[in-house]
């Protein structure tokens, strides 16, 4: 039998109110994502990119469709279920770094397992800091980092809940074109190592470079 897609979307909408008017952000889209594929999410400002996104990650509950992730359907989940889904099944990464200023490397990579029932194992640390790039700096502040390094210990908390899929939000828009790359080129490391790896980005040679390139305009598939 055949796996089941990572990420299935089926007839995608979201729509909301803004003062009188009736926004429809997305308006029916479908599509599959493989376990372990790297796919890039495409188009102008106001396609529906980060809309799609965090109703992929359950941050959002869709108009009307289906999300599955593994075959499962997410969008009816309760709230506490979801919070379990989004601490550890999925990670996030965004364009801000969102680490806090008064813990270390470290510390901010352990964050999401505060919130967890996971238990912060030495080892596990280790090879987080190891696969990003940053054992050197497991005890500096994010002071003492370059915007690429900080964007590294964002991908490191990411990674702590041992997620299956990794969702990240224009993680490149705040770097330099070297590091944005490097970046990027971190999170293709993780797809290859079996984690499904889902961007959205406004570069297209970036964009280019993923497995796949799923384009929105308007909230529709381009």
């Amino acid at each position: 039998m055949a796996s089941l897609p990572a990420i299935s979307v089926e007839n995608l909408a979201k729509s909301y109110t803004r003062g009188a008017e009736r926004v429809h952000a997305l308006r029916g889209v479908s599509f599959e994502i493989q376990s372990g594929e790297f796919v890039a999410i495409a188009g102008p400002s106001g396609s529906g990119k980060s809309t799609l996104l965090h109703l992929v990650g359950a941050l959002d509950r869709p108009s009307s469709g289906s999300v599955r992730i593994h075959g499962e359907e997410i969008g009816d989940k309760p709230e506490r279920e979801l919070r379990g889904l989004r601490g550890g099944r999925i990670g996030f990464v965004y364009q801000q770094f969102y680490l806090l200023p008064g813990l270390t490397v470290e510390e901010n990579i352990l964050l999401p397992l505060l919130f967890s029932r996971a238990k912060a194992d030495g080892g596990r640390i280790s090879e987080i800091l190891g696969s990003v790039g940053l054992a050197h700096r497991r005890s500096h502040l994010p002071s003492q980092l370059s915007g690429g390094e900080m964007q590294r210990v964002a991908i490191g908390r990411a990674l702590a809940g041992k997620p299956e899929i990794i969702l990240a939000d224009e993680p490149t828009a705040n770097l330099d074109s070297e590091n944005g790359l490097a970046i990027f080129e971190l999170l293709r490391g993780l797809a290859r190592r079996g984690i499904t790896v889902v961007i959205v980005t406004h570069n297209p040679d970036l964009a280019a470079r993923a497995d796949r390139i799923i384009r929105l305009r308007d909230g529709l598939l381009a």
